[in-house]
């Protein structure tokens, strides 16, 4: 469940077990889901008497969860690479673990996936330069239209790019090569199919990454093939609110610029 600040008339007085009058401070206060937290040095001093006041509370409406709390950013996303096909990366963010507030950890998947209709072995290798994305093609202009099917990329030698051969269409050997956009064992994430192939062909690059029960300091570590994460301006990194974040503003050519997102807590 998410944290959501309490809302009352002003803070909460009590006695606690010695008979002293206490005040506890409202932004001390929270829900986590339909139940009443509270945290801070006055509740830890005077913990056993506030948690039965704060339940009773709660139960008869004098303190409830704030409806419409205040957006919190919990950090900014950027695509690694410049380019449009940055506007195809997404981030979601699930199965948060709220039980150490302190240290909250949730899944985060990333994914891209950029397509590119109507090729011709002729116009491939300027798509793929005109939209950069997960993938380029080395070597010359192929000559013949690849085979439809889905194809994994593979490092096959140490501190080199994924490839994955693409067979031709009809008859024996390879229509072209497709290579990784960069080296490292998450090239090997990229996959390609091949589709709607007739005088034209479609080409899919899809990239996946999923990490599970990490935190907020890890994201950036975790998916730095496909994205870069920074804290907000004058904040810390944060966790993120549970959901889907699509990143946006990549632009191509002269003006290319990295897409991005600013994610809520």
């Amino acid at each position: 469940m998410a944290r959501t600040p309490a809302l009352s008339n002003g803070p909460v007085e009590f006695t606690d077990v010695g008979g002293n009058q206490v005040s506890l401070p409202l932004s001390s206060i929270f829900f986590d889901g339909k139940t009443i937290h509270a945290e801070g040095s006055i509740y830890n001093s005077h913990k056993a008497a506030a948690d039965d006041w704060l339940t009773y509370l709660a139960r008869i409406g004098e303190i409830v969860p704030d409806a419409d709390p205040p957006s919190k950013t919990a950090m900014v996303i950027t695509a690694k690479h410049a380019g449009s096909t940055g506007n195809f990366i997404q981030i979601q963010f699930s199965n948060p673990d709220n039980s150490d507030p302190t240290n909250v950890k949730f899944d985060a998947t990333v994914t891209e996936t950029d397509t590119y209709p109507a090729l011709t072995p002729a116009t491939i290798q300027s798509a793929l330069s005109a939209e950069p994305g997960l993938v380029i093609l080395p070597g010359n202009a192929p000559t013949e239209l690849p085979k439809a099917g889905t194809y994994p990329l593979a490092v096959t030698s140490p501190n080199t790019s994924a490839t994955v051969d693409i067979p031709k269409n009809s008859g024996l050997g390879n229509a072209f090569t497709v290579q990784a956009r960069a080296d490292g064992p998450d090239g090997a994430l990229t996959q390609v199919t091949i589709k709607d192939v007739t005088a034209t062909f479609t080409l899919i690059a899809g990239w996946r990454k999923t990490a599970t029960q990490i935190t907020a300091s890890k994201v950036g570590t975790t998916f730095d093939y496909e994205i870069a994460v920074a804290a907000p301006t004058g904040g810390t990194l944060s966790a993120p609110a549970a959901g889907t974040v699509t990143l946006s503003g990549g632009t191509d050519a002269l003006s290319a610029r990295q897409a991005s997102a600013v994610v809520s807590a």
